[in-house]
């Protein structure tokens, strides 16, 4: 199928990169990536663009003809994304459903998320668009907003820079299953990529959140303006995002790491004016909790900040460089108004996950700001 010709509606210049990097940061709530390795990430970007503005298109200036998909990456603990990988699997789809993709979908707002949409973006020479099916990191295919729309990824695609394994599937539970067992296996090596939701721009625009990747420019620009300014990087965040706020400022205590069913669960106490909080995080399911109620859980979101207003990934939070950090905690309900039913029972069970039973409300307008 021939390309359509998609006209950008702005871009995205490689110095504001880095913004990209700490808004992420934020929006991926304790997933997706750490700002460490988004800047690394952003570097291989930046030398593939050569230094020129990515394109971006907004959701509703899409042509109806277009074509899109979606690309991620696997990197494995402590591993830099291949955007190699990402975008052998990204063709390798097109090879599959007979397309020529005109435009690329971030899957979530995560560092890794928006970094690897917008390198497989240059690698292909076609246009980002400024929406997404996540804005928190979506560890499965249920927990994107397209999949809470009815949209069932009918070809996935895992890869390495030069080995790819095509799945069929009529399903979202087993497009996901699948995908988990390739990763599983010895087949694929290195940091692995993945493409999936090859989709109409029609169906994309009824089942995204559009204006995500503006919403992470705008954050990372906030704290970067701050850094200028010498003014509170985390109240000048809150100030940006819709409705976001600054919980808390405190200290990180305590925090424990144990293994349940073989997953490694995090609890890290944050010492307020207000009294202790506690960030719980089971598979990168960030909740907030005071002593008896919590306060915000997913799809919302939760961020636990440096006084330099960099956001911490679990991996951080356990580490010894931040103990005894000055952070701030910042939260934010979440983008997607309308979750649906299929991604309410996604968030459900990540909420069983620590004992809660059914969907948390936004809970932090009953705190005292």
């Amino acid at each position: 199928m021939a390309r359509v010709e998609v006209a950008r509606s702005g871009a995205i210049a490689a110095d504001d990169l880095a913004s990209v990097v700490l808004g992420a940061a934020f929006c991926g709530s304790g997933g997706g990536g750490s700002f460490e390795s988004g800047g690394r990430l952003a570097g291989v970007v930046r030398r593939a663009c050569g230094g020129d503005p990515v394109g971006v298109v907004a959701l509703g200036d899409l042509p109806d003809r277009a074509r899109v998909a979606v690309p991620a990456s696997f990197p494995g603990p402590g591993a830099t994304p291949s955007i190699d990988a990402a975008s052998h699997a990204f063709r390798a789809l097109g090879e599959r459903t007979g397309d020529a993709f005109d435009a690329v979908v971030p899957v979530d707002l995560t560092v890794h998320g928006i970094l690897t949409a917008l390198g497989v973006a240059v690698s292909c020479g076609i246009p980002v668009v400024d929406a997404a099916g996540s804005v928190r990191a979506a560890h499965r295919f249920d927990m994107t907003t397209w999949a809470a729309a009815g949209v069932v990824p009918r070809a996935v695609v895992m890869a390495d820079p030069t080995r790819s394994v095509v799945i069929d599937t009529d399903s979202t539970d087993g497009a996901d299953s699948a995908a988990r067992a390739v990763l599983a296996g010895m087949t694929l090596h290195g940091p692995v990529g993945g493409a999936s939701w090859a989709m109409h721009a029609a169906t994309l625009q009824r089942s995204s959140i559009p204006g995500a990747v503006s919403v992470a420019l705008a954050a990372g620009r906030a704290v970067s303006d701050a850094w200028d300014k010498g003014a509170d990087p985390a109240g000048a965040l809150a100030a940006t995002v819709d409705r976001a706020v600054v919980v808390g400022r405190g200290r990180l205590g305590e925090v424990t790491v144990t293994l349940t069913d073989r997953r490694e669960r995090v609890e890290a106490r944050i010492d307020t004016m207000q009294g202790p909080f506690h960030v719980h995080s089971l598979d990168s399911h960030i909740h907030l909790r005071s002593t008896n109620d919590v306060l915000v859980g997913a799809p919302d979101l939760i961020s636990v900040m440096t006084t330099e207003g960099i956001a911490l990934d679990v991996g951080q939070l356990t580490s010894p460089e931040f103990t005894d950090a000055e952070v701030a905690i910042v939260a934010a309900p979440s983008l997607d108004l309308a979750p649906g039913a299929m991604r309410r029972e996604a968030y459900n069970r990540a909420h069983a996950m620590f004992g809660v039973e059914g969907p948390v409300p936004f809970g932090i307008h009953h705190l005292d700001r």
